[in-house]
């Protein structure tokens, strides 16, 4: 039971993560917010781990578009226009890994 509840508090995702590289079209929500293509560390139903060079902090305002594939989402391949938030910014030199 104790080996479970370790397992539980390690990892609190609500979905399950994909190691899936595709590309991304992410910009802020920013009047002066700027457009970079970025290429996904691992997706899920419920976001995406990528990095970036952008200066971003968490809970900025995101929008991100990229293609799904049918086995994370469940349906055929489509391009998602997501709007979302920064969950966690990760400093790795000079770029940042981001959770939407």
């Amino acid at each position: 039971m104790a080996r479970f509840t370790e397992s539980v508090v390690k990892d609190r995702r609500l979905a399950e993560r994909h190691a899936f590289r595709t590309q991304l079209r992410l910009r802020v929500r920013k009047p002066e917010g700027r457009e970079q293509k970025v290429e996904s560390e691992n997706v899920s139903r419920r976001g995406v781990y990528f990095t970036t060079d952008l200066p971003l902090g968490e809970g900025m305002m995101l929008d991100v578009l990229l293609e799904m594939p049918e086995t994370i989402s469940g349906v055929r391949p489509a391009q998602w226009m997501c709007m979302g938030h920064v969950v966690r910014v990760e400093h790795n030199g000079n770029a940042n890994g981001c959770e939407e």
